[in-house]
């Protein structure tokens, strides 16, 4: 954001959804979709063996170097080029993208690579992407102060898609002391000021994983403050539609409730899509 530029991030919105504002008083029973009266479509379902359905609108394209932008529609994706004249299904063949960071020595731990502004890296590894048939590649996080065109430009003329987490190892929302606030929001919205221009960025994840069990869905309403504050952003700073969503382990536990609470509620803050690993 510019010097004087308004946030869209207002008190109000800087809360957690009015569902469930508080950590102690946010059981895993609250995490239902009763509260939610409004009829509303299926989200969309990434996983393993789940796909993202794209639907392809062919024609010309807009930019004949570009790939189609993407345009969220209420349940499904839509890859738009200048005029209309057939319609196909597009499904995801993904490959995350990203130097493992989990192991790293705690003090350490908010350091991490970039993959998407290490040059050397993409030259080598996007033929390989191609040759595999990759259509998208997820990134778990970059740094918005480093220049990532040359790897964009490579994945964009590989016809290869990015969907990528706003957070990084150190300022995400923690499932042990769950916040949302301005330091975790200037974060998010770095990341989507930096990827938004490119028009093979498909998607961006407010949280990855952060609920992964029953005593711990009291972090999810944070989770869904920032999807509800990332979307009221792209809007605000006039960016396409780009979709936001939350991926989540698979816990047999929590994963119906969590789906539906993710689900819930009007449009400006429901997650827009969700990952699920098996």
């Amino acid at each position: 954001m510019g010097m004087g530029e308004e946030s869209p991030l207002t008190n109000e919105s800087r809360r957690a959804p009015t569902v469930c504002t508080s950590p102690s008083i946010c059981p895993l029973s609250s995490l239902d979709k009763s509260h939610c009266t409004e009829d509303r479509p299926k989200m969309l379902r990434l996983g393993t063996l789940l796909f993202l359905p794209l639907v392809f609108l062919g024609g010309a394209l807009a930019a004949k170097d570009a790939l189609h932008a993407v345009v969220i529609k209420i349940s499904y994706l839509e890859l738009q080029g200048s005029y209309l004249s057939c319609v196909l299904t597009l499904f995801i063949k993904g490959v995350a993208y990203q130097p493992d960071v989990s192991n790293q020595n705690s003090s350490l731990h908010k350091t991490y690579h970039d993959p998407l502004a290490d040059n050397a890296a993409c030259a080598r590894d996007v033929p390989l992407l191609e040759e595999l048939g990759t259509n998208v590649i997820r990134v778990y996080a970059i740094n918005p102060n480093l220049d990532h065109q040359y790897c964009m430009r490579l994945l964009n003329d590989a016809g290869i898609y990015v969907i990528s987490d706003l957070s990084e190892p150190g300022t995400s929302i923690n499932r042990d002391k769950p916040a949302w606030n301005l330091q975790l929001y200037n974060r998010y919205t770095s990341v989507i000021d930096a990827l938004a221009p490119y028009p093979n960025v498909i998607g961006f994840f407010a949280g990855n994983e952060v609920s992964n069990q029953a005593n711990n869905t009291n972090a999810s309403p944070f989770v869904k403050a920032a999807i509800r504050d990332m979307k009221a952003y792209i809007v605000h700073k006039g960016y396409r539609t780009i979709p936001v969503g939350y991926a989540t382990n698979d816990d047999a536990d929590i994963r119906y409730q969590l789906a539906d609470y993710f689900n819930c509620g009007n449009r400006a803050e429901r997650a827009d899509f969700w990952g699920c690993t098996p």
